[in-house]
């Protein structure tokens, strides 16, 4: 595992000009370390709170380091704190873990090797980038003006567990965090290209369940019974047709309902339907306003039809909203890995949801995208795919991105 033998010499002077010289000498050289570890995970992902190679293979990396680590936070989390050389603020980077329940359908010699569960999600690119930064940043530490906590998430795609059980956990306190960032893979940019925007950057995102009751009954009497397969499809389509209606055209809400059940015999009429989905909105008001509609559109539906509902609204993380002064610090210190050029503003916020905006609840953070395509079509495909891969000149970057935000950030705060 990478520690203090890979022979890297810290800067002879802690001047940003050097620091900023040897951050990209030093992450270049990482490149065939991170390929190793991000395809050591790859091959064996994990799903949210089952991170235990995962976690173990982080821990053994950060200790070889020789830095003090806290292991079975929140289940599988890890945390770890580089001690700077002088005193002044600490920073956090923060790195999410789990894998996700998809068949990896790539054929490629690190293929996950676990049946149904694979990294489409990327979170093996983001713990990668997070090491890649702690070796840097391990290395700098008697130049550092202050602390930087390391943090690696188990959970994240696992509503309402992941960021809130770390924070809980007090990962945010002793010493306490006064700025965070985090990144993201990006398929849509090329290597080289790194994505920031200021404000709204994702949406909340919640999910919920709604149970139908009817009455069950023989496929030829339709009228002694309450179908709840029409009640269930007069459901979606109302909510679908109606939410939409009951916001501003300027406050997007995606509502997808991704899950219907009834019955299981072509001659019964089934006396129960299940629904399930997700609702995506940019600000809490909205948030509410949909929930509240929905019960509204739900009861009208149900009544009409002589049925009964209950929605089961599960509230996941609220949206990731990135300060505007860290988001320029974060653009800056891009800039100086990948050239202000390739720093590209995200003209609209993400409907998709990310539970780093947890952490962001109590420390001001940003969270930027970091392009992972190239001229390969194999690094294409969006994320959640069973195809999705990277390329993985994009982990030195990333891990030198994120050293840079947390030097420039604490140079400027001391």
């Amino acid at each position: 595992m990478p520690h203090r033998s890979l022979n890297i010499a810290p800067p002879a002077s802690g001047d940003d000009a050097a620091v900023t010289a040897w951050l990209a000498a030093e992450a270049g050289r990482l490149g065939p370390v991170l390929t190793t570890l991000r395809r050591t995970l790859h091959q064996r992902p994990e799903r949210g709170g089952e991170e235990v190679q995962t976690a173990a293979l982080v821990t053994g990396v950060l200790e070889g380091l020789g830095l003090p680590v806290r292991t079975g936070i929140a289940g599988h989390g890890v945390v770890a704190l580089v001690e700077g050389g002088r005193p002044g603020p600490t920073v956090a980077l923060r790195a999410d873990m789990d894998a996700l329940g998809i068949q990896d359908e790539k054929r490629v010699p690190y293929r996950s090797q676990v049946p149904d569960t694979a990294h489409a999600c990327g979170h093996d690119a983001h713990t990668a980038c997070s090491l890649g930064a702690a070796i840097l940043l391990a290395h700098l530490a008697d130049h550092l003006p202050g602390r930087v906590k390391l943090i690696f998430q188990p959970a994240e795609e696992v509503i309402g567990r992941g960021a809130n059980e770390m924070i809980a956990a007090g990962v945010m306190e002793d010493p306490k965090v006064e700025a965070i960032f985090g990144l993201h893979c990006q398929p849509h940019l090329h290597v080289g290209q790194v994505g920031v925007r200021r404000g709204v950057m994702m949406a909340a995102g919640d999910f919920f369940t709604v149970e139908i009751e009817g009455r069950s009954g023989h496929a030829a009497r339709p009228e002694e019974a309450i179908d709840t397969v029409l009640v269930a499809a007069q459901a979606v389509c109302a909510l679908h047709q109606v939410v939409p209606r009951a916001v501003s055209i300027h406050e997007p809400v995606v509502l997808t309902v991704g899950a219907m059940h009834a019955g299981i015999s072509a001659n019964v009429i089934p006396g129960r339907a299940t629904l399930a989905g997700t609702v995506r909105t940019l600000d809490n008001d909205t948030r509410l306003k949909v929930r509240e509609v929905m019960e509204q559109v739900l009861d009208g539906t149900c009544r009409t039809l002589g049925a009964r509902f209950r929605l089961d609204y599960l509230v996941g993380a609220p949206p990731v909203v990135n300060d505007p002064a860290l988001t320029e610090l974060l653009a800056a210190a891009a800039a100086k890995v990948v050239g202000p050029e390739n720093v590209v503003e995200i003209e609209e916020p993400s409907m998709g949801g990310e539970d780093f905006s947890c952490y962001q609840e109590l420390a001001p953070g940003s969270y930027f995208r970091l392009g992972t395509a190239n001229e390969d079509p194999a690094t294409h495909h969006p994320l959640h795919h069973a195809c999705f891969d990277i390329d993985e000149r994009a982990l030195p970057l990333g891990a030198q991105i994120l050293a840079q935000a947390a030097w420039d950030y604490l140079r400027r705060a001391a």
